[in-house]
Order: structure tokens, then C-alpha cells, then sequence
């Protein structure tokens, strides 16, 4: 059984597991997530996480069974480290049905997880294209924002800067989704921008306001001191424009060819 998705870091001892689960239960999916599957687990502190998707709601026998072969396998297979499975059970019309919310759990278990299926539903296409399409959508509203202010009603350095980290942040997001990838919770665009550049190779941005000067207006900085303020810059609306749409441009490129790859 391949899986629909997977990560170079992935704890290869907590997919053994949700494959032998998968093997032995046989639901509908089943899916390792959390930071077991994206690869940012600590090892001896972080659970691995596994959702159990089938049909109609587990007995309970079915339920402790999968209880007592989820601790001998990880008593197996993670020697010295007590390392707890978490499963999470869920109907197959409860998942389809909650999966929707961009936020919800099942929502991340496909973004950031990966899929062991027995039905004919790509999962994995529909979660890229929706949190593509967030991130793209989250993109110009922050540019709209940005833009839309008159000479006469500029905004203040930090909320112009805040806009414009916000819209080229969102913007390399919806690059790594488009490209099949999880990106990662950072703050800095440097890394976003080198972590893009990995998830999609043909991605080489250079951008016109330097990446240093977008990261001061982070959440993670608020209330230090802006060396290099934005409004500092001239024209620096259409240059925040201008990184921005060349980013949503090649996401535009990347979308266009899922069709065609059959993604």
C-alpha cells in the first residue's frame, strides 16, 4: 500500500505502525500525522498520531485490540523511548464532513499526514488545492489591503510592514502546497523563501524588497526596533506588488499543470 503522501523526515518506526494497523483493521484510510509525520517530532516527547477512518464507529473490542497492538508495537519498535499512540477514530461520513473546516483536525491530518487508502478518493489532491487556494487568497487580501490606501490615509510603517510580511508570506505558503509539500510554522522569509525554492524547484525568486526587511514586521518581532523601515523604501507598494505577484504568478503556473500531471 503506498502512501499519498510523504516526507522526507517522517519517523519511518510510527509509519510502520499505521501500516500494520492498516494491514490488520483494513478501514477506509488511515492516516499518521502530527510530527511524527512531518518529520519535527521530538524523539522521547511527541506521541505518534493515528486517525482510523472506516465505515461505522469501532466496537469496543475492535477498539482495545487496536489499543494492545498499538503498544506492542511501539514497545518493539521504539526500545528505551516510552512513545504513546494516540488513535483517533473516526466514521467515514464524519471525516468527509469535517475535513472542510481549514482548521479542523481531520483538515490537518490530510495536510500534514500521511494517507494509507482503500477507496478510490484522492484526498491528498483535494487538501492541496484548498490550502493553495487559502494561502493564494490570503495573499491578496493582504496586498489588497496594502494597496488600497490612499496617499492621504498612508498607514503607519508598522501596519504597512505588517500587511506586506503577511501578503509574501501567505504567498511562498501557497507555493509549497501547490508543490505537494508541508510548510513549516516560520515566521522568517528567508526560510520561507529557501523552503519554496526546495519544495518547488523551478521556483527561483529573487525579491525586490530584501527578505530581512519583510521578517522585522513578523509577529515574532513585534516590539523591536525596525532597522530597515518599509515605508523607508521608495515605491515600496508596487515593489511589495511586484515580489508578490511573481510569487502568485508561478503558484498560477504550478496549478495549471495539476491537471495535466493528474494531481
Amino acid at each position: 500500500m503506498a502512501a499519498l503522501t510523504t516526507f522526507c523526515n517522517t519517523d519511518s518506526r510510527a509509519l510502520q505502525i499505521a501500516h500494520e494497523l492498516h494491514r490488520s483493521e483494513n478501514p477506509s484510510l488511515t492516516i499518521l500525522f502530527g510530527s511524527r509525520a512531518r518529520g519535527d517530532f521530538a524523539e522521547g516527547r511527541s506521541d505518534v498520531d493515528i486517525m482510523l477512518v472506516q465505515e461505522e464507529p469501532p466496537t469496543k473490542e475492535q477498539a482495545k485490540r487496536v489499543d494492545l497492538q498499538s503498544l506492542s508495537l511501539s514497545t518493539s519498535l521504539y526500545r528505551g523511548y516510552p512513545v504513546r499512540v494516540n488513535v483517533v477514530w473516526q466514521t467515514l461520513d464524519e471525516f468527509d464532513r469535517r475535513r472542510r473546516g481549514i482548521n479542523a483536525l481531520e483538515a490537518r491530518a490530510v495536510d500534514h499526514g500521511i494517507i494509507l487508502s482503500n477507496i478510490n478518493r484522492d484526498y491528498g489532491t483535494w487538501s492541496r488545492r484548498a490550502k493553495t487556494s487559502y494561502f493564494v487568497r490570503k495573499a491578496e487580501l493582504h496586498l489588497g489591503f496594502l494597496l488600497e490606501r490612499k496617499e492621504g490615509r498612508q498607514l503607519g510603517d508598522s501596519r504597512s510592514g505588517n500587511r506586506a510580511f503577511l501578503a509574501m508570506q501567505s504567498a511562498l505558503k501557497a507555493v509549497v502546497y501547490a508543490s505537494g509539500e508541508w510548510c513549516p510554522e516560520v515566521e522568517d522569509i528567508g526560510m520561507l523563501n529557501d523552503f519554496a525554492a526546495r519544495a518547488d524547484t523551478e521556483f527561483t525568486f529573487r525579491p525586490g524588497v530584501g527578505v530581512d526587511v519583510y521578517s522585522q514586521y513578523s509577529s515574532l518581532r513585534e516590539g523591536l526596533p525596525i532597522e530597515r523601515p518599509l515605508l523607508g523604501i521608495a515605491n515600496y507598494r508596487s515593489m511589495v506588488e511586484g515580489d508578490v505577484r511573481t510569487i502568485l504568478t508561478r503558484v498560477q503556473t504550478v496549478r495549471e499543470s495539476w491537471t495535466v500531471l493528474g494531481s
